[in-house]
């Protein structure tokens, strides 16, 4: 209908990036195209496309182009470390804005990468290389509005170099925690070993040392050591007392063996015995 570019009465050019054009016609939304080479700038711009309405139904689209440099400009406030990579894209894919090399790559696709994740989720971050081949970590939102997408790329060592900061500090306590874990399973099983070891001489030597001697022999503050100890020292115990008993008994045997013979000796007596299953005799030796 008329172009504000141009002299009025002028001829009018078709409108050359159509999809923008036609979704405004069937949304009755605004949109914003993508960007293209423009005659009248000789350079690429993009439209932006609102519908103008009357009676509730669309009459015209009005359209503005704009300059990437809009855009690059809106970047550039961000104020990204210089070895960032900020990036708009619209919504075919092809860059509008960039923080780096801007005027070289405005209108040309975005990363392979870039365009890989967008086709899987609206939203994300992968790993990735830059049209300069360098490895980034990059993070991108797409608008659900507009259908464009902005993408911040920060370098794989940047962020690599804080993981390996962290695993470093890891990996440090790790071994520390490894070392204390040895030294202290050395300490207790040479304790544990000692006293085992005591538990055994006490067990050879049950019975042949004195208990107070022996309760010295096993110092251990392993409660299960301790109860070993204690079993063993009453083991010890019983066995001296049987001992001392069996003893007593036998020297009773003596004593009353000996008055026996006495006795014998004194009434010129003998005695016999006779097993009733072999037919053997025993008899006393005879007196004088």
């Amino acid at each position: 209908v008329v172009d504000a570019r141009l002299p009025f009465g002028s001829k009018l050019s078709t409108v050359r990036e159509r999809a923008s054009f036609n979704q405004v016609l069937e949304t009755g939304m605004p949109a914003a195209g993508k960007v293209i080479e423009e005659p009248f700038f000789k350079q690429p711009a993009f439209s932006v496309r609102i519908p103008v309405l009357g009676d509730r139904v669309i009459k015209y689209v009005l359209s503005a182009a704009v300059k990437p440099q809009a855009i690059s400009a809106l970047l550039s406030y961000q104020r990204l470390p210089p070895n960032w990579v900020g990036v708009v894209v619209d919504g075919s894919n092809q860059i509008v804005a960039r923080t780096q090399d801007h005027g070289r790559t405005v209108g040309r696709p975005a990363s392979k990468g870039l365009g890989a994740a967008l086709a899987r989720a609206p939203e994300g971050w992968f790993r990735d290389r830059t049209i300069e081949s360098a490895q980034v970590y990059s993070a991108y939102s797409r608008s659900v509005f507009s259908g464009w997408t902005v993408a911040l790329g920060i370098p794989a060592h940047a962020v690599e170099a804080q993981f390996r900061h962290s695993l470093f500090y890891v990996a440090s306590f790790g071994v520390g925690f490894l070392v204390l874990g040895i030294a202290l399973a050395w300490i207790l099983s040479n304790q544990t070993a000692r006293s085992i070891g005591s538990l055994s001489n006490m067990a050879d030597e049950l019975g042949l040392r004195p208990k107070a001697e022996m309760a010295n022999n096993v110092p251990s503050r392993i409660a299960e050591i301790e109860a070993v100890r204690e079993t063993f020292l009453n083991a010890a115990r019983l066995v001296r007392e049987r001992s001392e008993e069996r003893d007593r008994v036998e020297a009773a045997l003596r004593e009353g063996s000996e008055r026996f013979e006495l006795a014998h000796k004194a009434s010129h007596l003998g005695t016999f015995g006779r097993n009733i299953f072999t037919n053997d005799w025993k008899w006393s030796a005879p007196r004088e």
